[in-house]
């Protein structure tokens, strides 16, 4: 289980380090604005895949600079690997927040999995 904030202190932009924290060069926050859009969904575990993609995305806060348009990006790229049984639902629905898109996905694959235990 990747664990991104544990791995890569905070970033700030004012190049202050503070609590003798390492400050993210430019580069390394190139690589893992990669690894986020990159980041694929293992399987069914939407857990791990949120888990990780919201790590990712508190360190690569600049998508864009419209706050409107930032959220829709995270979102679209949240739902744009979900697992093809329950992409449509969550597409469907059109949230607006990653929040919503993340609990939506959730209950939905919860749904799913409880379907195929019985």
């Amino acid at each position: 289980e990747l664990n991104v904030l544990s791995a890569f202190p905070l970033v700030q932009e004012d190049g202050i380090e503070e609590d003798n924290k390492q400050i993210l060069s430019k580069g390394e926050i190139k690589k893992l604005e990669i690894k986020l859009w990159n980041l694929k969904v293992k399987g069914n575990d939407v857990g791990s895949y949120t888990q990780c993609f919201q790590e990712l995305a508190l360190i690569c806060t600049k998508f864009v600079s419209d706050e409107n348009e930032k959220e829709k990006e995270k979102v679209d790229k949240y739902i744009s690997v979900l697992p093809d049984i329950i992409h449509g639902n969550v597409m469907s629905v059109r949230p607006k927040t990653l929040d919503e898109a993340i609990e939506l996905a959730n209950d939905l694959m919860y749904q799913k999995l409880r379907t195929y235990a019985e």
